[in-house]
C-alpha cells in the first residue's frame, strides 16, 4: 500500500523550515550506512531539532490521519535534508522492522515522508519506491507525505539543484496483520465516501450513519488489534 496525502499545514512547514537555515546538521551515516556512494544526506541536531520535534509531533497526533490509521506509537521524527553541494541521494534500501532507539522501539508498520519545501524548489531528488518490476517516483509539495511499508525498495534519487528538505518518521499501528491493516484503512476510505454522499433525508435506520460505520471497525478493532 502507498499513500500519497498533504496533511501538515504549510505554516508548520515554514515554521520548521526556518530551522534548517541555521540548526546544526550531522552526516546522516548517525543513522544507517557510512557508506557514502549509498547514503548522502545530513540530519537536524541539536536545540534546533528539538524545537522542530516537539511542533512536528504536536502536529502529528491531532491529525486526523494518525487517528484513521489506527497509530499506536511512532519514532522520534528525523529531519534531512539532500543538497545539490554533496548530490544528495539514498540508493535503493528497505528498513529494518525495529526503528528507533532503546526507549523508543517502533515496530516499523509504515515509513512516512513528509515534504518541508516544495519540490519547485530543488531539481532531482524524487523518492522511488519499488513494487515488484514496476519503480514509482514521487516529488512531494510542502506539507505532502507518501507513506507505505518499508519493506518495499525505495530510494532517493541525487539531487542536483538546491536542497530538498524531509522529515522521515516510522509508524506502528494498534493493526499487526498486514492484510487486515489495509482493509481496515480501506474500510475508513469507503466509510469517508460514503458519509459524503449520504442523503440523511432517505437514511430510515434510527442509528446515525457514522455510528452504525464506525461499529463494524470496532468489532474489526477488537478482533486484531493489539496493545491498546
Amino acid at each position: 500500500m502507498i499513500r500519497r496525502m498533504k496533511w501538515l499545514p504549510e505554516a508548520a512547514c515554514s515554521h520548521i523550515g526556518n530551522f534548517y537555515d541555521n540548526a546544526e546538521f550531522i552526516d546522516g551515516k548517525n543513522s544507517g550506512t557510512a557508506n557514502r556512494k549509498i547514503k548522502r544526506n545530513q540530519e537536524m541536531k541539536g536545540a534546533g531539532e528539538q524545537a522542530c520535534i516537539k511542533l512536528f509531533c504536536d502536529q502529528w497526533w491531532k491529525s486526523g490521519f494518525a487517528k484513521q490509521i489506527l497509530t499506536k506509537k511512532i519514532t522520534t521524527p528525523m529531519f534531512v535534508k539532500y543538497s545539490e553541494e554533496e548530490e544528495g541521494h539514498y540508493s535503493f534500501h528497505n528498513d529494518v522492522p525495529m526503528m528507533g532507539g532503546k526507549d523508543n522501539c517502533v515496530r516499523s508498520d509504515y515509513v512516512m515522508v513528509t515534504g518541508i519545501n516544495d519540490a519547485s524548489e530543488y531539481e532531482g531528488g524524487g523518492l522511488q519506491v519499488r513494487l515488484g518490476s514496476e519503480t514509482y517516483e514521487y516529488r512531494l509539495g510542502k506539507g505532502e507525505c507518501v507513506f507505505f511499508d518499508p519493506n518495499q525498495w525505495h530510494a532517493v534519487t541525487p539531487v542536483t539543484k538546491g536542497v530538498r528538505k524531509v522529515v522521515i518518521m516510522w509508524v506502528e499501528t494498534l493493526i499487526q496483520d498486514e492484510y487486515v491493516r489495509e482493509l481496515i484503512y480501506d474500510y475508513q476510505d469507503l466509510m469517508d465516501f460514503a458519509m459524503e454522499s449520504i442523503d440523511l433525508n432517505h437514511w430510515t435506520a434510527d442509528i446515525e450513519p457514522a455510528t452504525y460505520f464506525n461499529a463494524i471497525k470496532y468489532k474489526l478493532m477488537r478482533k486484531y488489534a493489539n496493545n491498546f
